[in-house]
């Protein structure tokens, strides 16, 4: 709660002081006093938190804000929170923006939280250097699949923001057609199969077998070819067993399943084509 809402609440200010050297109330933040220590809150108890701390139109933006709509799948090290405010220093484990342009439209809220529309959440994205082409474009598919903005919405506002540092990279991340990847591997291997001249395959695709409907990685349907990046946990008992059962189900749908470590497509990508290239000669001849 912040200091306002405690006197709304009939507390007075040497009550919240006392409540707070005791232990009843904390304060991670100027005017915030949340009932437990800060480290004990939920992911969304921090966020509204340090949004509270940074002042009234404080909102929850960039790269706390797309995980928070779902777009990114990592936690950020620090709450990046807008303000239009100036004069205020960060308060720790607050990465503090800056701007002069936040309009009304550019604010909604999520779980109670004030926070950064998603096309605006997109579009600050496109500014920081530290988010690569391949988060960007998928953190826009990830928009448009999940129907929170659609391309023509996330064009608008990049074409309202012309002025704003990485409006043109936006501009064209969704002129090409952003792409969901789910992880770098997938894009990594994408990109050599198609410099090596063959024809890029699909992402994230459905296949439904007689157990039920699998997403695989990358897929060839005219071939009736996937492809399945597996990780160190891959070799996990638990895990291997679900992937022999995984591709018996591909298998009586039709689909042949190739397993490639993530480390061969960081290190050898040139096996990965060789691999497919190998594949589908053999399901175009029909061995």
């Amino acid at each position: 709660m912040t200091t306002d809402q405690l006197l709304a609440a009939g507390l007075t200010h040497s009550r919240i002081r006392r409540w707070t050297e005791i232990g009843h109330l904390h304060r991670p933040y100027r005017g915030v006093h949340p009932l437990a220590p800060l480290r004990a809150l939920a992911p969304q108890g921090r966020e509204l938190a340090a949004v509270r701390g940074c002042g009234d139109a404080a909102v929850l933006c960039s790269v706390s804000a797309a995980v928070r709509w779902g777009l990114l799948r990592f936690e950020p090290k620090q709450i990046h929170v807008l303000t239009p405010s100036t004069g205020r220093r960060s308060p720790a484990g607050i990465r503090l923006h800056v701007t002069k342009d936040l309009p009304p439209e550019d604010i909604t809220t999520r779980d109670r939280i004030p926070i950064t529309t998603v096309a605006r959440t997109i579009l600050d994205l496109a500014a920081d250097p530290a988010i690569t082409d391949r988060a960007l474009e998928s953190a826009a598919a990830q928009a448009e699949r999940d129907g929170w903005c659609r391309r023509p919405a996330q064009l608008r506002t990049a074409h309202r923001a012309h002025h704003r540092a990485g409006a043109p990279r936006l501009r064209r991340i969704l002129r090409i057609g952003p792409r969901l990847w789910r992880s770098d591997e997938e894009a990594l291997a994408a990109a050599a199969i198609v410099e090596a001249g063959l024809p890029e395959p699909v992402i994230a695709h459905e296949v439904a077998t007689d157990v039920r409907t699998y997403e695989v990685d990358l897929c060839f349907p005219a071939h009736r070819l996937v492809l399945e990046f597996d990780g160190g946990q891959h070799a996990l008992p638990l895990d291997a067993a679900r992937d022999v059962g995984r591709d018996a189900a591909l298998a009586r749908a039709g689909r042949r399943t190739l397993r490639v470590s993530a480390a061969t497509v960081r290190d050898r990508p040139d096996e990965v084509v060789r691999l497919v290239r190998a594949a589908r000669a053999e399901r175009t001849t029909g061995r």
